[in-house]
């Protein structure tokens, strides 16, 4: 469309404009998924990577996109709820679209277990890299790597209905990813959880309950974001008895130590070209504007900078936020962060030595 014609149209009426531009862009995307990509079926176990946005979770999937023959589908919840040739096909259900693209349970799990097949599969056009010219794009495929946000209350889940895939838990201190969440302004999902009638019964007493309807409610954006992240990772956070059948990864330490957290995970996930993976982790993830954040993670002797992106949260906080944060931190019990640290608790280090040079 030439640049004339999309201005006019997004001065007249905004609107109408981005949903033309988006049907042309989904249109543009899949020609090239139908018709210059190829997947090919295997006997590679698919991999998903359970984030939250801004946690470094787009950084490692970029490096591991270096794999050879790797698809990369990303948000795929996300994505597809504004793909109009998935709602025109009514493949997204209802139930999902009022629960704030949070996949929730029970209304739609035999849906999610149909479509998280498919996507396992590779079959569903949605959320591939379309540009040839991006790092995550190869032409030919065989193994899936699929980046889910808001569903890691389904880790377990996926791990019973497809005990095939590998599966990865990437988290971040619920401080900073909380103020990096309201800095850009991504909505809230705790409503979604709370209407999972099997996720309260589950992992909610009734005090944490009513608790967390009070602040969703009447507490400030900070402990509402700060609640989100709590919510959101509890599940995962409070495994069965037995040692935890995932890779946990850290934020922090993916900053620290990347060497370790990557070579963890090219072992773990058997991948091939390691050397390309290990290149790829020296690069900031595609979202990533922030020049001093860039340099950081390209530099490997830049401490300062990498201490900034791990502890530099301390210095935006104020007494106040951190008190509340205190009284969240205690409601849930969890012991993978404290409020007033910025490491991951010394029992989600891959490495023991990863900190070593901040002490």
């Amino acid at each position: 469309m030439p640049w004339g014609i999309e201005l006019s149209l997004a001065q007249a009426r905004p609107d109408l404009a981005s949903k033309i531009l988006n049907f042309i862009g989904y249109a543009a995307r899949r020609a090239v998924w139908r018709g210059w990509s190829r997947h090919l079926l295997s006997e590679k176990p698919p991999i998903v990577i359970f984030t939250s946005r801004r946690s470094g979770g787009t950084w490692l999937t970029d490096a591991l996109a270096a794999e050879r023959g790797l698809l990369t589908v990303l948000q795929p919840f996300a994505i597809g709820l504004s793909d109009p040739f998935l709602v025109m096909k009514r493949e997204i259900p209802r139930s999902l679209l009022l629960h704030g693209r949070v996949p929730v349970r029970p209304d739609d799990e035999e849906w999610m277990r149909r479509f998280c097949g498919r996507m396992l599969r590779g079959e569903v056009a949605i959320g591939w890299p379309a540009t040839p010219w991006s790092r995550r794009y190869r032409r030919r495929t065989d193994r899936v790597l699929v980046k889910l946000h808001n569903a890691k209350a389904w880790i377990e889940w996926f791990r019973q209905n497809f005990p095939e895939a590998m599966l990865v838990y990437h988290l971040r201190h619920p401080i900073p990813q909380a103020l990096s969440a309201l800095r850009a302004g991504w909505p809230l999902r705790i409503d979604a959880y709370l209407r999972d009638r099997s996720f309260v019964a589950e992992h909610l007493s009734d005090e944490m309950l009513r608790e967390i309807q009070k602040l969703s409610a009447q507490g400030t954006p900070f402990e509402q974001a700060l609640l989100n992240w709590f919510v959101e990772n509890l599940a995962p956070l409070r495994p069965p008895a037995s040692a935890p059948p995932w890779l946990t990864t850290t934020y922090e330490e993916t900053v620290a130590n990347p060497e370790a957290v990557f070579d963890k995970l090219i072992d773990a996930l058997e991948l091939d070209c390691g050397e390309s993976i290990r290149a790829g982790m020296r690069l900031p993830s595609h979202t990533v504007f922030d020049r001093a954040k860039s340099r950081a993670i390209e530099d490997s002797g830049n401490q300062s900078g990498r201490a900034a992106l791990i502890a530099g949260w301390r210095e935006r906080i104020s007494d106040e936020d951190l008190r509340r944060a205190w009284a969240i931190f205690e409601l849930f019990a969890i012991s993978a962060y404290r409020a007033d640290e910025p490491l991951p608790d010394p029992s989600l280090w891959l490495s023991r030595d990863s900190f070593a040079w901040m002490q």
